[in-house]
């Protein structure tokens, strides 16, 4: 997903290691939960359909 874009818009997972050269690199890219949820909807409207026909 997302080929094309740089690093610093792609999500990094939850590993200490990745989020310190995050903030290095995006120091200015840290957002709540709540914000990562809404763009992730904004972005992947069908998301939840697509992981529910996956379970099926």
């Amino acid at each position: 997903m997302r080929e094309g874009r740089s690093l610093v818009e792609r999500p990094c997972a939850p590993d200490p290691g990745v989020t310190e050269v995050a903030r290095r690199h995006a120091p200015d890219g840290r957002r709540t939960p709540a914000e990562i949820l809404d763009r992730a909807a904004e972005e992947f409207p069908h998301l939840q359909e697509y992981i529910d026909a996956q379970c099926v």
